[in-house]
């Protein structure tokens, strides 16, 4: 069964042997297809990101913002993997609402919280 079907190496897809000519590795598809024109590579661009303070020097506070100023974007925040909702497999979803869940509960109980996890810390040889 086997020796009916190849796969080609250029659109890696199985296929029956009769699409393929004599020993070619490459199927008629893809040897008759044709070619795509090489895409123009993409400028490279240099974004600067500047993070506005309060108290930095600038304009005065009656005067109009300068194209510039109106252009920054502001830096972009990095996003904790545990604050990322709704992504990712079941069991990882369910492991960082348990995170969220023990991360709140250290922070509305913090006594009991210390005192739980000390327990279970010496339990496992832990200091």
């Amino acid at each position: 069964m086997a020796e009916k079907w190849r796969r080609c190496l250029k659109c890696r897809s199985i296929k029956p042997v009769e699409d393929f000519d004599g020993d070619e590795e490459t199927c008629r598809a893809c040897l008759t297809a044709p070619v795509r024109k090489p895409r123009a590579s993409a400028s490279t661009v240099t974004t600067r990101r500047v993070s506005v303070d309060a108290d930095a020097p600038g304009p005065a506070a009656g005067s109009a913002p300068s194209t510039a100023a109106a252009a920054v974007t502001p830096a972009v925040r990095n996003i904790a993997p545990r604050d990322v909702r709704g992504r990712g497999d079941h069991e990882v979803r369910a492991r960082r609402a348990r995170v969220r869940a023990l991360d709140r509960l250290a922070e509305e109980y913090p006594e009991d919280f210390a005192r739980i996890l000390g327990e279970e810390r010496s339990s496992e040889g832990l200091t």
